[in-house]
């Protein structure tokens, strides 16, 4: 499920022999819902067996709760701080901010509880804390520590069809988000992009923007590496690095 815009969550999903797992629950109820229901329609008679958040932030993990309803078992990394109501109160204030400002003609003060309607905050089950292989319904898939977007992300490697899902480790096209971290991260973020680089993967799903294949995936993480060294440089114009 890959969208072009870069402000969109690329989630997804391993369909094995009976079970399915989902690659994060995007950013409310709704989407999560979206989310399952391709899902479904691909596997009608499989269990949802396991959810893995890619990353702690809520682009990723708001749509938790409708795979937990279900029985999913949510898989993330183990630095993951629990989110609570208060920051979910924090985001919805944030959102009726966000869109009373871009739709002044549309009198509506509550816009943001409309946008998270059934949405809870629901944290995960299960924290890793090192790399981590799972079964889903005979099919191999690898939980990778990438960190440096935050420090809790992880990537979803599907050996057998060398695709793999980096979360926020590439933003495809775009410039990637690194407001949320400092330097200690970044060194840390070009250190997961040279774990791909060694990786043998033909597909690779960012976290935001269009899908890598081939070659495009190591352009992609030379491009990364290079704002990531401007920034750590002190480059106040890393963002125009070619």
């Amino acid at each position: 499920m890959a969208h072009e815009t870069g402000f969109s969550v690329n989630a997804g999903f391993v369909i094995g022999d009976g079970e399915t797992l989902i690659i994060d629950s995007a950013f409310n109820y709704l989407s999560a819902q979206t989310i399952l229901g391709y899902a479904k329609a691909s596997a009608p008679k499989n269990k949802m067996r396991y959810l893995i958040n890619t990353e702690i932030h809520f682009d990723h993990t708001l749509g938790n709760s409708v795979f937990k309803e279900i029985g999913a078992e949510i898989v993330a990394c183990n630095k993951t701080a629990y989110n609570t109501s208060a920051d979910m109160g924090w985001m919805i204030n944030r959102m009726n901010e966000s869109l009373s400002s871009q739709f002044k003609d549309q009198k509506d003060p509550k816009k943001g509880e409309k946008f998270f309607a059934h949405t809870i905050v629901c944290n995960p089950d299960k924290f890793i804390e090192n790399d981590t292989s799972l079964n889903v319904g005979g099919i191999k898939v690898e939980l990778i520590l990438t960190p440096g977007h935050t420090d809790t992300n992880i990537s979803v490697y599907i050996p057998e069809e060398r695709v793999i899902y980096v979360g926020d480790l590439i933003y495809s096209k775009y410039i990637p988000t690194l407001r949320f971290g400092n330097y200690k991260l970044w060194e840390l973020w070009i250190r997961s992009l040279e774990k791909l680089r060694d990786m043998k993967i033909e597909i690779l799903v960012p976290g935001h923007g269009l899908i890598c294949r081939n070659g495009e995936i190591y352009e992609e993480i030379e491009r990364h590496k290079k704002f990531l060294t401007g920034a750590i440089a002190g480059n106040r114009e890393w963002w125009k690095t070619e």
